[in-house]
């Protein structure tokens, strides 16, 4: 079946600002021919510098998503139940009745590519849009190089739905107040260091390929938390490094010097065994008897599907889908999903009792909690850190220093000390 091009789209990030000349001089651009063509609806309960701000947000990430992919579009709502104060688009204020305005007005002028969204009941979509080669000839006509930033303003802690939309939470319990204060205290120590990396040892198609990610408005970490409840997830997103390629990040560099990434081993089925103050057994926790050493991905993948799946038929279903998947796109063809069930249940039977529970993202909550002690212990000692989830990034100088933090660290919340390499 043909694939519907509007498919490949992500999310407007209403929390982008930019400074840039390209952005800063098409939005007086067209906000002038805005007031010369609207003057009169304009003056009907629209505030001018509240439509002002909306276009720069829209131009911003219009020029973001171009850079990323020329044939992205960007995914918003026109309904009004997503603006209400609960509702993800509300957060800086961003209205449903200026949306329209402006994405009426860009699609009518040509700047945009507009397709409204549709809700057939099982089915809906959100509206589309896209920059015209219209609104690209603007941004290279006030383009100044090296001039102006791209920042991304999103909060230290998001809080998210069932849905994935975020949603409001109370920010006046000590808990809440204890983690957005350390992640602005991450975030500010990393503002200082540079970020960079060895670009002369990866090769130009690939590095041309990632290279929008790796940008200012990427270079602050934002935990997110699941279902509405902050004991699931909170794990560090949103830095560039990463959405790179795992085989960049030995090139990254940090104030122009190399690094060296350290990672926990097994680590959520390390968890669960301590949880359950039971030694977890030597070796590689994802070597499952009766199944080859070659299917390790799919096993780890298999147990994090069988965690958090609501009952076995349903893992097991799940577990034939990545089968395939693995089959489709690496020609590996691995044993039948029961088969891969059976065995790391009888494997791990000593952790059963979490199969089918949705226990996983309790167990980022855990390994979250334990990056933000890391971060907060290296920091304090004038050491720069990156995070990718269970892996940690420092100078290569600061190794042994890493090291010792991550064992100490899980040892104090689990009583064992973990594989770290």
């Amino acid at each position: 079946m043909k694939k519907n091009p509007l498919d490949n789209s992500r999310l407007l990030d209403m929390y982008i600002w930019s400074n840039k000349p390209e952005i800063r001089l098409t939005a007086d651009y067209i906000f002038t021919k805005l007031l010369e063509k609207q003057k009169l609806r304009l003056k009907k309960g629209f505030h001018l510098h509240r439509v002002k701000n909306h276009l720069k947000v829209i131009l911003t990430d219009l020029h973001v998503v171009n850079k990323e992919d020329p044939k992205r579009y960007l995914a918003f709502s026109r309904n009004n139940s997503d603006y209400v104060p609960n509702g993800r688009f509300r957060k800086i204020f961003l209205n449903p009745k200026y949306m329209a305005l402006l994405t009426d007005f860009l699609a009518a002028e040509k700047f945009i590519e507009f397709h409204k969204g549709i809700n057939f009941g099982d089915y809906g979509r959100m509206s589309r849009m896209k920059a015209t080669n219209k609104l690209l000839r603007l941004f290279r006509k006030y383009r100044v190089p090296g001039k102006g930033i791209i920042l991304s303003r999103k909060p230290g802690i998001i809080l998210r739905d069932e849905n994935k939309k975020d949603i409001n939470f109370n920010t006046d319990t000590i808990g809440v107040k204890t983690m957005m204060k350390n992640i602005w205290k991450i975030n500010k120590y990393l503002k200082n260091h540079e970020i960079s990396l060895d670009t002369e040892k990866i090769a130009v198609k690939l590095l041309k390929e990632y290279m929008p990610v790796i940008s200012d408005k990427n270079s602050k970490y934002v935990r997110i938390f699941n279902n509405k409840d902050f004991n699931q997830g909170g794990r560090f997103y949103c830095h560039w490094v990463q959405n790179i390629p795992r085989s960049f990040r030995k090139y990254i560099l940090i104030d122009n010097k190399p690094t060296v990434e350290l990672d926990y081993s097994n680590l959520h089925i390390t968890m669960l065994y301590c949880l359950e103050n039971i030694k977890p057994p030597a070796g590689d926790l994802y070597k499952i008897g009766g199944i080859s050493s070659e299917h390790r991905n799919i096993i780890k993948k298999s147990f994090n599907i069988i965690l958090n799946a609501d009952s076995k038929s349903d893992a097991i279903g799940a577990i034939e889908n990545e089968r395939r998947k693995i089959e489709r796109e690496k020609g590996i063809i691995s044993p039948l999903a029961s088969y891969i069930y059976t065995c790391i249940a009888k494997t791990h039977s000593a952790l059963k009792k979490y199969f089918s529970t949705g226990y996983g993202t309790c167990l980022q909550r855990f390994d979250s909690d334990l990056a933000e002690k890391i971060f907060i212990e290296l920091n304090s000692e004038g050491i720069c850190l990156l995070c990718v989830h269970d892996s940690f990034i420092v100078n290569t100088e600061f190794q042994d220093k890493l090291y010792n933090s991550m064992r100490n660290h899980f040892y104090n919340r689990f009583n064992f000390y973990p594989v770290i390499k």
